[in-house]
């Protein structure tokens, strides 16, 4: 069985430059493809797919941003899975794929499937946006994924958004929800910058 590893994430909260930090490792090949894993033979395609390291070290991943593209629940035990979310102001701004009527429900529901999800695989790792952005997370990836050349951070990838697209309220209801799903992911059995439990 190869090693596999899945990003998790929604969309505007700048997941895809960790994807690409994750790819600049000479072990580690992700594609953001956004496939469906609804069966155990869903991950039968990464054992075809040539990696640009040779060798059992390779890892291969995914880069998930809707809820439906996972479902199985048997990869929760085959798979890794990193988890990243970003507070509610900038996730919204940065969300140019949903228009303005549904951005607010894309965002409540995603964060609420991203912890299910976490809930159901401890010991993976756990991320915000600051931990990111700031390379203080990479030690947990690196620890996880058993990575010897070390992550490179990018801070100049992470610039705080500007932009300023939806009212007051919206927001702040949005922040409510990162909040409460922020405090349950920190208090799950995940490896996270603390406040964590062990």
């Amino acid at each position: 069985m190869k090693r596999i590893v899945f990003l998790i994430s929604h969309v505007g909260s700048d997941s895809d430059k960790l994807l690409q930090i994750l790819n600049e490792n000479s072990r580690v090949q992700m594609s953001n493809a956004g496939g469906y894993y609804d069966h155990p033979k869903d991950l039968d395609h990464f054992s075809v797919q040539p990696h640009k390291m040779d060798g059992t070290a390779a890892i291969y991943g995914d880069h998930l941003l809707y809820n439906v593209n996972f479902s199985c629940e048997a990869l929760h035990s085959i798979g890794k899975f990193i988890y990243l979310i970003r507070e509610a102001k900038p996730s919204l701004n940065e969300n140019s794929v949903h228009p303005k009527k549904s951005v607010e429900n894309y965002y409540r529901f995603r964060l609420r499937r991203i912890y299910e999800m976490a809930s159901k695989t401890p010991g993976a790792v756990f991320l915000t946006w600051d931990d990111v952005r700031n390379g203080k997370g990479f030690p947990l990836i690196e620890d996880y994924l058993g990575l010897k050349e070390p992550l490179i951070t990018r801070e100049d990838l992470f610039p705080k958004s500007i932009k300023d697209h939806y009212s007051f309220d919206l927001v702040e209801r949005c922040q409510d929800v990162y909040e409460k799903y922020l405090y349950r992911l920190r208090n799950l059995k995940l490896n996270c910058l603390s406040p964590c439990h062990p």
